[in-house]
């Protein structure tokens, strides 16, 4: 074979080879783009799947997470720009907002430019469980950053939560995995007003509202007694001009609303990680909202403002041995309560003589007319209750009575229709005149007063913080409210009636 014909040959066999390979190729290239449409199908395919699923959740919400959906979500277009915080900022604003989807949550409350307050995502009464859960993983989070301690699991669990609630809520927080501190407040933990609220007795009582924040607030006050109705002149004739309706003068006062801030503190060891504070947090926080409860309820019924407290031992005074003695700042000095209010109006009687049934009853004939047959509730001490009260015929239980047992929390009893409400602060350990001296401490006393002609202010929620002292190695977790008692009357109406010098044997 000459050199020629192996070249030729050489070449024919390379240019067979290229065919072969390129038709390999091209095969494989349509394989490929086959691959990637059959992909793009699948992607499209999983995503409609997916919208599917989600508008198929929408229909089948419950109807809390639709109120949960209503109550808290809100066009980002309405708010202005410094109160959202997008994913990844680093401001901490009220508003949740995602940067694509249009859709933002208010997560917790604020006051308006007007000074009306709305509650938040965390920081309002539970509309469901799903949003319970929330408010708890929430503080758990805050309690755990607040000890120093890096909260990832926390808020990995608080994160999958959301992703789970309502529809609009969980578009906020879809690929939300680097969110944190323009989340969560550090000293403002829901669950505690919450819990608060749900375990007190005698503040359900009475009517709770918000006042604006600022200063004293001063509220135009209405004296309703001073407005009258009166007749319209006839019209005698097509020349008569009758005489204009006669008119009212309403009486307008100021009444100063100053809230009082309730604080306890509780010391708490730093050696602990993340788990271990979750573990006892619980605990800390139950204890001091129950310290938090049982104050207000002491000072509704024992609180004196005067210079010296009414009660000359109250310095001395545990309560039943529920308070440790001795403080200048004892929260029985936060507003005028119930029973001193009965002392002042002169609104008091000794019932040791008259302490039956029928006398309680009668009892209310002390208070001012508009009130005796009004909104009135009988609080007899407890000892004086059961040995004088709970046996006789004429008590009856209500607690059975359907949704009627709730209209006043902690009560079970009726007497002649009025409720009868038990505290453990309507104290057995008073004097033949009504007041704690530490000395004679053998007498009960029974209250009856207009409950809607009090109310209880509050300026803000509970609130919860932890400060860390590393040099002493500790935490002091504190819990504080901002509110008063007060009463719409003035000064001198006899709204509430104290029988003192009960027997209580």
């Amino acid at each position: 074979m000459t050199d020629k014909k192996w070249t030729e040959d050489r070449l024919e066999k390379l240019l067979s080879d290229f065919n072969e390979t390129r038709k390999t190729v091209e095969t494989q290239a349509a394989e490929v783009a086959l691959l990637k449409r059959a992909e793009t199908d699948l992607r499209e395919e999983m995503r409609l799947r997916e919208a599917a699923a989600v508008e198929a959740g929408k229909a089948l919400q419950s109807d809390d997470d639709v109120a949960v959906q209503r109550a808290y979500t809100v066009d980002p277009n309405a708010v202005k720009r410094s109160k959202i915080a997008t994913r990844g900022a680093s401001q901490r604003a009220p508003i949740m907002a995602h940067k694509s989807e249009g859709v933002a949550v208010r997560m917790y409350g604020s006051h308006d430019e007007v000074g009306e307050y709305t509650p938040g995502l965390l920081d309002d009464v539970a509309k469901s469980g799903w949003q319970r859960r929330a408010q708890e993983l929430a503080e758990e989070v805050s309690i755990v950053r607040a000890c120093g301690v890096r909260p990832h699991q926390s808020i990995e669990r608080f994160r999958r939560h959301m992703q789970r609630g309502p529809d609009a809520i969980r578009r906020v927080f879809t690929d939300a995995a680097d969110f944190g501190a323009e989340l969560l407040p550090d000293s403002t933990l829901a669950l505690l007003q919450q819990e608060a609220e749900m375990a007190r007795g005698v503040e359900a009582l009475f009517p709770t509202r918000s006042i604006g924040a600022g200063g004293t607030k001063k509220n135009p006050f209405l004296n309703y007694g001073s407005a009258q109705m009166y007749t319209r002149s006839a019209l005698a004739s097509d020349d008569n001009d009758p005489a204009s309706f006669k008119s009212s003068d309403l009486d307008f006062d100021t009444r100063s609303l100053d809230p009082v801030t309730l604080a306890g503190v509780l010391l708490v060891d730093i050696d602990a990680e993340e788990d271990a504070i979750i573990a006892w947090a619980p605990t800390a926080r139950d204890a001091m909202l129950r310290a938090r409860r049982d104050a207000v309820e002491d000072a509704i019924i024992n609180g004196d403002t005067a210079g010296t407290h009414q009660d000359t031992a109250i310095g001395t005074w545990t309560a039943g041995g529920r308070w440790t003695p001795g403080s200048s700042k004892d929260h029985r000095k936060a507003w005028l309560g119930l029973r001193a209010r009965a002392f002042d109006t002169s609104c008091t009687t000794d019932i040791s003589a008259a302490f039956g049934p029928d006398d309680y009853v009668k009892q209310l004939a002390n208070l001012g007319v508009a009130h005796t047959f009004g909104d009135t509730v009988l609080m007899p001490s407890p000892l004086h209750f059961l040995s004088s009260l709970a046996t006789d015929a004429d008590l009856w239980r209500y607690d059975g009575a359907g949704v009627d047992a709730a209209i006043v929390q902690g009560s079970s009893y009726q007497l002649w229709g009025r409720p009868i409400v038990l505290s453990q602060f309507n104290s057995d350990e008073l004097n033949a005149s009504g007041i704690y001296d530490g000395i004679t401490t053998t007498y009960g006393s029974r209250l009856a007063f207009n409950r809607s002609r009090f109310e209880i202010a509050k300026r803000r929620g509970l609130r919860m913080s932890l400060e860390t002292y590393e040099h002493k190695g500790v935490r002091y977790m504190t819990v504080s409210d901002r509110l008063i008692f007060r009463t719409f009357d003035g000064s001198a109406v006899k709204n509430v009636h104290l029988g003192y010098k009960a027997p209580k044997s």
